[in-house]
């Protein structure tokens, strides 16, 4: 009984917080609902993992596994929209630099200030590289806000995609800002 009501009082709380109000900044996002980013022009495409980031100056970036149909697709599209999120165009893509590897699992990180030898303003973008024989977490830079990407690093490799246990493949790569 005495776990059921710990539970009661955290999860009213929980309800209270976001009942709450934040203070409204001048970075503040109105919400708004059925913006459209990506709209497939086929009944085979699909698309998974959507991930966002915002830039400096309400800048919004979309990036996302698009299946379209080939399992070869090494490109991940990256969407920009300059009105707060109502409104999307493409802008650039990320495209592998080895034959046969699919990017899938992306994930973005805007880094406003210098990081170790890199100068801030650097846009990150980490995915998963996988062929037949592995998985592969690699990071890619951009210079300009997403527009074009270049190769940063190899970060962990794993064995071929599997999801029996025991198996060797890496997944899901999450960059963090601390």
């Amino acid at each position: 009984m005495h776990l059921f009501k710990s539970l009661f009082t955290a999860v009213s709380l929980c309800s209270l917080a976001v009942i709450a109000y934040p203070h409204q900044s001048d970075d503040y996002i109105p919400i708004f609902a059925n913006a459209t980013i990506f709209n497939p022009i086929s009944s085979r495409t699909s698309a998974s993992y959507a991930r966002t980031e915002t830039l400096p100056g309400n800048v919004l970036l979309a990036t996302w596994n698009d299946f379209g149909g080939s399992s070869t697709n090494s490109t991940l599209p990256v969407y920009r929209s300059l009105d707060s999120g109502r409104t999307w165009a493409p802008w650039g893509a990320v495209k592998s630099n080895t034959p046969g590897r699919r990017l899938v699992q992306p994930h973005l990180l805007y880094l406003e200030d210098d990081f170790g030898e890199e100068e801030g303003g650097v846009l990150l973008l980490s995915c998963n590289a996988a062929d037949n024989r592995s998985t592969n977490i690699e990071v890619y830079a951009s210079y300009d806000e997403g527009r074009s990407f270049e190769f940063a690093s190899l970060v962990a490799t794993g064995g071929r995609g599997n999801t029996t246990n025991g198996a060797t493949p890496i997944w899901e790569p999450y960059l963090l800002r601390q």
